[in-house]
């Protein structure tokens, strides 16, 4: 499976089962156990970077939920990375910050963070970074 089918799977069963709990959830984290690192990670994170749709919450928690699940092996660029998807992401969907900091570290991911204010951001982007800030305090 590659990072295409990867978004596309999560969205399909997103949008057809929204975000509770569902028994076919363990389906998909079964299915997505399955797929390389690179691509479940490509295939997940695409879509924080979404246009907003009235579906996008529940994509993006499964999403989240599945990087956090799964944990899939990659090297990550946690500044470059948690900056491209400010204007997208769903600041109710923490677990994208929870797995950054498992990843990545508090201490790192923390730097990163107080780095993004230093960026131009749009009132958008500044509200997305200070609920990464809430949700990382959590973290």
């Amino acid at each position: 499976m590659n990072k295409t089918e990867v978004s596309e799977l999560v969205i399909s069963y997103s949008d057809k089962y929204g975000s509770t709990n569902k028994p076919e959830r363990r389906d998909l984290q079964n299915k997505l156990r399955k797929v390389k690192s690179k691509a479940l990670f490509d295939g997940l994170f695409s879509i924080f970077l979404m246009e907003s749709y009235p579906e996008s919450f529940a994509r993006q928690n499964n999403a989240g939920l599945m990087l956090f699940k799964i944990k899939p092996k990659v090297k990550l660029e946690p500044l470059e990375m948690l900056r491209v998807c400010l204007p997208t992401w769903d600041v109710s969907v923490e677990e994208l910050v929870f797995y950054f900091v498992e990843k990545c570290g508090k201490e790192e991911i923390g730097i990163v963070l107080e780095k993004l204010k230093s960026f131009p951001l749009s009132e958008r982007e500044s509200e997305a970074l200070k609920s990464m800030h809430f949700w990382f305090e959590k973290a």
